[in-house]
């Protein structure tokens, strides 16, 4: 049964829910009512958010403890986490450990999701822990595959990425780009929600913040533009149909562009051609204009440009090496993306 086939059997059987207000948090239900990962009732895997999402969450809990009180508070304050998800969790089967919680290979429950983002906002104090998270999950395999974009074309690919993280549980799109906003939306399957309960609205409220985590952290990281802010115009925490932001950023100036061109052999010794040129590829890499003037490039530049692709074969090639064995959960796709990045650029 697909996953749309299951919401549409669940939303029959989902029945009236009284909501309760955003300051009940879904703790107060005690254990944990749906199993929080491997094989769901149906007997589907669960895979509602990826384990590289829950491993960047748990590591970064994990970070600014040691940071404030060193690294062993940092390692007990994972080990806490664990014990208090444990306490939520009936079954002593689906126990978690912290290298359990690391191991990008797994897969989770969004009840069990959001039951970790109350823990872990209760550990370390801060309120705004799952936004500061959420910029986490901009892994580097995410901003190896999206440097050569444009910002704007990367908010277009929104959807993909998501569903890279989120299998079946919730639904992306993508309202509206422009070179300096970008206005992108998500909502919940019947079947999220249905883990959800009564806490829908304080759970949205926290997917939500992770969300806008994660979409300001693209601009920053990959761009460096730590300007970038986001705006949010409706929330399903607030009763609306979908959670909608519009992600507001500096227009990418010329720095981008100069900085490779700077970087790259490529663009350090190509001439200037006048206006009317025709370039034709050949082994002496000749410049023949449409008139009876031509222009050939010094020998060397043909050097450098072999000696760029060479290299950048090279890297290209030892990414793609390094990606798959470190980061199995990647396609192949993406696998050869990656090593097509350091010529791209």
């Amino acid at each position: 049964m697909t996953s749309s086939a299951l919401d549409i059997v669940e939303a029959k059987s989902l029945p009236h829910i009284e909501l309760l207000p955003k300051d009940r948090t879904i703790l107060e239900q005690g254990a944990m009512v749906f199993r929080p990962f491997g094989l769901d009732e149906h007997g589907h895997t669960i895979r509602d958010l990826s384990g590289v999402s829950i491993r960047a969450v748990t590591v970064f809990l994990e970070k600014l403890i040691a940071s404030e009180r060193g690294a062993s508070a940092g390692k007990e304050s994972v080990e806490e986490l664990c014990r208090l998800l444990n306490d939520q969790i009936r079954d002593a089967v689906y126990h978690v450990t912290p290298e359990f919680l690391k191991n990008p290979w797994n897969s989770y429950s969004y009840e069990f999701t959001c039951y970790l983002y109350e823990f872990c906002e209760r550990i370390s104090g801060d309120p705004r822990f799952v936004f500061k998270a959420g910029a986490e999950k901009v892994s580097p395999i995410m901003l190896a595959l999206t440097r050569p974009f444009s910002l704007s074309q990367i908010y277009t690919m929104f959807p993909y990425f998501g569903n890279k993280f989120t299998s079946g549980s919730v639904e992306f799109r993508v309202v509206e780009v422009t070179n300096e906003t970008a206005t992108v939306a998500m909502r919940f399957t019947e079947r999220t929600l249905r883990q959800f309960g009564p806490y829908r609205r304080r759970c949205a409220c926290l997917v939500c913040q992770s969300a806008q985590g994660i979409m300001v952290a693209m601009a920053d990281r990959i761009h460096g533009l730590s300007r970038a802010e986001t705006i949010e115009t409706s929330c399903i925490g607030n009763d609306d149909d979908w959670c909608q932001w519009t992600i507001r950023w500096q227009k990418e100036g010329g720095y981008r562009s100069r900085f490779w061109r700077a970087a790259s052999p490529l663009e350090q010794v190509r001439p200037t051609l006048p206006s009317g040129t025709v370039l034709i590829e050949t082994d002496s890499a000749q410049a023949v204009p449409s008139t009876t003037t031509r222009r050939v490039d010094p020998p060397i530049q043909a050097q450098q440009h072999f000696t760029w692709f060479l290299w950048g074969g090279v890297l290209g090639l030892a990414l793609m090496a390094g990606v798959g064995v470190f980061n199995p959960t990647v396609s192949l796709g993406e696998v050869a993306l990656v090593g097509l990045c350091p010529i791209l650029a």
